[in-house]
């Protein structure tokens, strides 16, 4: 059971990793060996958001692994984490920070997720399918089929 978890896990990041390297092409690749490491100062996180002008102060984020620059990269993500429904608790952050296995996943999933809802909300229905919304939700049900099993 834990085995097969752990497989769910590593498919769910190869998917967020191709959404993010191919779809949003963020400032360096993501890989599934360094998932965690890649997302615990949150300046990915920022950078995701901000490449879906949410993130206003992005300017002002640090690319730097030490205590100062997590505290305020995290602060500035909370506000909009949290607009977006994401739970973002102290824990998950401390969790991030120490690089445990399958946070990073779990919050992205879950970010990708918001992000997609909101890009639904704002789009009127004909732009939606012309868009290819059975494409968007084939990628979302494939990675909820992921994560749940």
């Amino acid at each position: 059971r834990l085995q097969a978890e752990r497989g769910r896990r590593r498919k769910m990041t190869e998917i967020l990793c191709r959404w993010l390297n191919e779809e949003l092409q963020l400032s360096r690749r993501v890989e599934p060996g360094s998932f965690a490491k890649d997302f615990s100062t949150g300046y990915l996180i920022g950078e995701i958001l901000n490449k879906h002008q949410l993130q206003d102060d992005f300017d002002q984020f640090s690319q730097g692994r030490n205590a100062v620059s997590q505290v305020n990269n995290f602060q500035r993500l909370l506000p909009t984490l949290q607009h977006l429904g994401v739970i973002f608790s102290d824990n998950v952050v401390a969790a991030l920070v120490e690089e445990q296995h399958g946070v990073a996943t779990r919050l992205l999933y879950q970010i990708y997720i918001a992000l997609r809802r909101k890009e639904r909300a704002k789009l009127p229905k004909l732009t939606l399918e012309t868009m290819g919304a059975a494409k968007l939700a084939s990628i979302s049900a494939e990675m909820y089929k992921e994560v749940n099993g």
